[in-house]
């Protein structure tokens, strides 16, 4: 076929450059999508005020940046922060994962054929959101910290010299069909 629109990346520069714009845009719109968030939180509560009749949600920096595990790899994420100087100790807490933005996807879940709740629930630890909404629309469904997030989360702690024995232990344990494997696997004793 010669007409192809397709280009074959060969080079390994190439797929670098290709992954590093893919990156990068990624970055761009989850920091749009929070600011955005941000700004509709404050706006929604713009009426409260403080005592000196100011504003009492307000911008306060950023938390320390952080990293979202993605097929792409790590993108590094900055949230902003936001001061309740009301005393309502309002928080602001992204919708993308709260317990009503999962509840939202799981009821979607069910509304468009899934009649049998899954017997387990896989996520990363850090969602909050999501297990209290699967907890809540599932009750019967079993919950498990992600191996692989798990897994990053341990290495990141480790220093590098440690890190490849470490991986192959935790590997050896995730793969353990018994307990007891796993506890043999991990060089842990009961």
């Amino acid at each position: 076929m010669k007409n192809s629109n397709i280009i074959a990346l060969n080079k390994q520069e190439e797929i670098d450059l290709l992954q590093s714009i893919l990156k990068d845009g990624a970055q761009r719109m989850l920091s749009v999508a929070i600011e955005s968030e941000v700004e509709g939180f404050i706006d929604k509560n713009r009426s409260l005020k403080t005592a000196n009749d100011k504003a009492a949600i307000v911008r306060n920096g950023y938390l320390p940046e952080s990293t979202i595990q993605t097929g792409l790899g790590d993108i590094a994420v900055k949230v902003p922060k936001v001061r309740d100087r009301s005393g309502s100790n309002l928080k602001f807490n992204s919708y993308r994962e709260s317990s009503a933005s999962w509840e939202d996807m799981l009821m979607d879940l069910i509304q468009r054929g899934l009649t049998v709740p899954p017997k387990l629930a896989i996520g990363d630890g850090a969602m909050g959101g999501f297990w209290n909404a699967v907890g809540k629309v599932w009750p019967a469904t079993d919950q498990q910290r992600c191996w692989l997030h798990k897994t990053a989360n341990v290495m990141e702690k480790l220093p590098k010299a440690m890190q490849p024995k470490v991986k192959e232990a935790l590997h050896n344990i995730w793969h353990a069909e018994t307990r007891d494997e796993a506890y043999k696997a991990g060089k842990y004793k009961k």
